[in-house]
């Protein structure tokens, strides 16, 4: 499935804030090319290609420009996409950098007693929103 067909079939996600934002296929991309630097092995061919099997397994799984991803629902597919790949090493460095990006921003919204980060709270430090309290 090329991008075009990619745009028509899914166009937007849920963000954790409940905002609903464009989707792109390159954050995806990224955030695998990162999870394979972790692991020595960045290859930029590589995280395009298990992006597209992202895309695809999205579509598989119903979601359309009427029914949009959330980020939680992307972010488990990558890492099945991982493991089916046979990428567990690769998909073990995605699942912990998820586990401690979770951490910090239940932390944050402790800090600041929030349900959820708005934009502008996900930009500061923990250290500067602890002192802002």
């Amino acid at each position: 499935m090329d991008n075009s067909q990619i745009e028509s079939t899914i166009n937007e996600i849920h963000k954790r804030s409940g905002a609903v934002t464009a989707f792109n296929k390159d954050k995806i991309s990224n955030a695998i090319f990162r999870a394979l630097a972790a692991t020595s092995k960045a290859d930029r061919g590589v995280a395009d290609k298990l992006a597209q099997d992202v895309v695809n397994k999205l579509v598989e799984q119903g979601f359309t420009r009427s029914r949009a991803p959330t980020v939680e629902d992307i972010q488990d597919i990558v890492e099945s996409t991982l493991i089916d790949s046979g990428n567990s090493d690769i998909a073990k460095a995605y699942i912990v950098y998820r586990h401690e990006r979770r951490k910090l921003r239940d932390e944050k919204m402790k800090v600041l007693n929030l349900k959820a980060l708005d934009p502008v709270s996900k930009k500061f430090d923990l250290n500067c929103l602890r002192v802002l309290a």
